[in-house]
């Protein structure tokens, strides 16, 4: 959900956290989280006009809902999160938040130093742009979002960020699909939880109309196509 500004966004948040009826501290710790990140949004170095006077704030205020243990056939806990994501990256303006007061705003853990150390010795260095956390009080998460730059290697540069956080290679036939998939960029999200990692994302921009396709055969996983259309 899209909002125009963080203030919108954070008077919605308010009258949601208290229709959940939240505990007061519960309530504020969610608040702070927001406050959190508009400060590190706000010492974000930037490629932009800086004599625009919202040129280091947030270019993108979003509010998200993450649904789990719902598919057909889960024997999962149904759970439901709710969370904000700021981001400083927008057509021409290009944002990039500082490395410090991204590993201030995450929650400590040996990931997350692996994923920062890998992306600031990267050259060109892969620029964190977005900050996203949960405001709801149950393990909550915290994450943020890499760039991969347009002219690199994209997959390459995605799939170095599994190895960075320790995952296997994948198997040959897939990747052989990302390597000739031809994105016009990606995007590397890594989030948080009290336990240190809990999720890494990665995402192709505009690649080739049958990767996906492509992708779940070669890794045996079922596409079903019809439903995607239809979504």
């Amino acid at each position: 959900v899209p909002f125009l500004d963080v203030d919108q966004m954070k008077e919605v948040v308010k009258s949601f956290l208290n229709a959940l009826e939240l505990s007061q501290v519960d309530q504020l710790a969610g608040i702070d989280r927001i406050d959190r990140a508009i400060t590190v949004c706000k010492e974000s170095r930037t490629r932009g006009n800086k004599d625009d006077p919202h040129w280091n704030h947030p270019t993108s205020v979003s509010l998200w809902c993450r649904l789990g243990g719902m598919g057909q056939g889960s024997s999962a806990e149904a759970t439901v999160d709710v969370g904000f994501r700021l981001e400083v990256w927008k057509g021409e303006f290009r944002g990039q938040l500082e490395w410090s007061g991204v590993d201030l705003f995450l929650p400590p853990s040996e990931d997350k130093d692996d994923a920062l150390a890998f992306a600031m010795h990267e050259d060109p260095q892969i620029p964190v742009i977005a900050l996203t956390a949960s405001l709801l009080p149950n393990e909550p998460e915290a994450g943020m979002e890499f760039a991969l730059p347009s002219d690199s290697n994209v997959p390459v540069a995605g799939l170095l960020f599994f190895r960075s956080l320790h995952f296997g290679i994948l198997p040959d036939e897939a990747m052989k699909v990302l390597l000739s998939s031809r994105p016009w960029g990606g995007f590397v999200n890594v989030d948080f939880g009290p336990n240190g990692l809990r999720r890494l994302t990665f995402r192709l921009l505009r690649a080739e109309a049958k990767c996906a396709e492509n992708l779940a055969k070669a890794l045996e996983l079922e596409y079903h196509k019809r439903d995607l259309k239809a979504v």
